[in-house]
């Protein structure tokens, strides 16, 4: 009866330091040893976390939920992390900096909070024959992955993978993404395919080869397509782009060197801005079904009138300049009707630019009730305000001289014809006009115009200065006043004769 006592007493002490194991907030892995400890618990109720100093090959079998987080980083010994067991984890599933490890093998595993994986250079593939089908959020970045089978969400959050230089082909049934999908510099080449996906939030492409979103027809935020290889773009159910009501959500075809094919039949709304430039292939741009635009319209390139039948309100800018010939005649129209109420800017090959009333492709202005156009470059306000309007143009105008100028002219010359013959008046009467008189002048003796002479005849005529009384030179103080004062000539020389 002892024995029994004393053995259930060890199985008492074993079942409470196995649910002490199973139960820790975080449970150490430092070798396999530890992994081993952890068999019995088919439940970790906390986290798992392999620390930096494991290395070599860490199996952790046995649990098959791990209610926390299983955490790696900075091992670099590490070579191989697996479980044959594991099926859930609640929190996050975190690898980061384990540049040895080439093997990842989950084959249990379906359900996961949280992906987050990166800097894993040796990692070439993934072994999750279960395929995780419930996850929230994935990011992948910087590994070796050429494929990420196995990771097959139906829906999720955040889909983020990026420099990851050897993927090369991503399918997924995801059918909704709550956030954001982001691919980002991945490997040359790398097709996508979303065939179920019917609405996201926000979707950024760059650098793939094809993108294949048969089913997508709504986007919350925006979607932008940026330095792509394809050379189409086809989103054949796609109807909304953002929020009118808010003016968020913009659809962006950035320099996507080979696009040669742009499709959206269906797209009708977009609550932002609607931005196609510098796709050097793009020769067609055609919005069939879009009438409203909460933001600007900016398309630039190579490419022919752009095609936008249904358009009803643009609350931006119209800013289309393109380097072949196009007519904006139907744009000016809508600019006229305020449809468009922002700033209007239509520029093709031709030089010519549209404002309010029109000028076609040629440049040619047409004629309108508008007072505002230019025939070369030319931006027109939203505003009707006549202080922010450019200034009318007659287009009939002459090159002469105006009205004003010619009066001017007239009224000179008369006034110049009075003066002269004034002058010449004066002149025949005998006139003299004395504007100064110089100490030089009278120095040497020279009569000043403005002095007059003593008149000749009578006794006048024998009258001279004796060399007595005549002065050899004026003095100062009689050179320095006044033209106007007089002086008398000596009393013996008033009575000569």
């Amino acid at each position: 009866m002892l024995w029994l006592l004393c053995l259930l007493a060890l199985l008492a002490c074993s079942h409470a330091q196995t649910s002490s194991i199973c139960s820790q907030a975080t449970a150490t892995i430092n070798s396999q040893a530890d992994a081993t400890s952890l068999a019995d618990c088919s439940t970790i109720s906390g986290s798992v976390l392999v620390s930096s100093s494991a290395s070599g090959v860490i199996s952790i079998d046995g649990p098959q939920t791990i209610t926390g987080d299983l955490t790696c980083e900075n091992a670099g010994g590490l070579t191989s992390l697996g479980s044959i067991t594991i099926g859930t984890i609640g929190g996050s599933f975190s690898l980061s900096n384990l540049t040895l490890l080439s093997t990842l093998s989950m084959n249990d595993l379906s359900s996961v909070k949280t992906i987050a994986w990166s800097a894993l250079p040796a990692l070439s593939s993934l072994t999750f024959p279960s395929t995780v089908s419930q996850v929230e959020s994935i990011t992948i970045s910087n590994t070796f992955l050429s494929s990420l089978d196995g990771l097959n969400p139906s829906t999720i959050a955040t889909l983020n993978v990026n420099n990851n230089e050897r993927l090369k082909t991503f399918s997924t049934q995801v059918a909704s993404a709550s956030s954001a999908i982001n691919f980002n510099s991945n490997g040359n080449g790398l097709d996508l395919s979303f065939p179920n996906l019917i609405w996201a939030a926000n979707i950024t492409i760059r650098n793939v080869s094809s993108l294949d979103v048969p089913s997508l027809s709504t986007v919350n935020g925006s979607i932008g397509l940026y330095g792509n290889d394809f050379t189409e773009f086809t989103a054949p159910n796609l109807t909304t782009i953002g929020s009118t009501a808010t003016g968020s959500g913009t659809l962006a075809l950035v320099q996507n060197p080979s696009f040669t094919d742009l499709s959206l039949p269906l797209l009708k709304t977009v609550g932002g801005a609607v931005q196609v430039a510098n796709n050097q292939e793009l020769q067609t741009i055609s919005f069939p079904a879009l009438a409203t635009v909460g933001g600007a319209i900016e398309f630039s390139g190579n490419f022919s009138t752009p095609n936008l039948p249904a358009l009803t309100d643009v609350k931006g800018g119209f800013n289309v300049q393109s380097t072949a010939s196009i007519d904006c005649s139907a744009f000016a129209a809508d600019e006229q009707s305020k449809v468009i109420q922002g700033t209007f800017v239509c520029k093709g090959s031709s030089g010519s630019t549209t404002t309010t009333g029109g000028i076609t492709s040629s440049g040619t202005p047409t004629p309108t009730s508008s007072s505002n156009s230019t025939s070369n470059t030319s931006t027109s306000s939203p505003t009707t305000s006549p202080t922010n309007s450019p200034p009318p143009i007659n287009n009939n105008k002459s090159s002469g001289l105006s009205g004003g100028a010619i009066a001017g002219i007239v009224i000179g010359v008369v006034v110049a014809l009075i003066i002269a013959a004034l002058i010449f008046w004066a002149r025949k009467k005998g006139y003299k006009f004395s504007f100064g008189i110089t100490k030089r002048e009278v120095d040497t003796g020279v009569p000043h115009p403005g002095m007059a002479e003593l008149p000749r005849g009578g006794h006048h005529e024998k009258t001279e200065l004796s060399a007595v009384t005549r002065p050899s030179e004026l003095s100062a103080a009689r050179l320095d006043g006044p033209m106007s004062e007089s002086y008398e000539l000596p009393a013996h020389a008033r009575e000569g004769g």
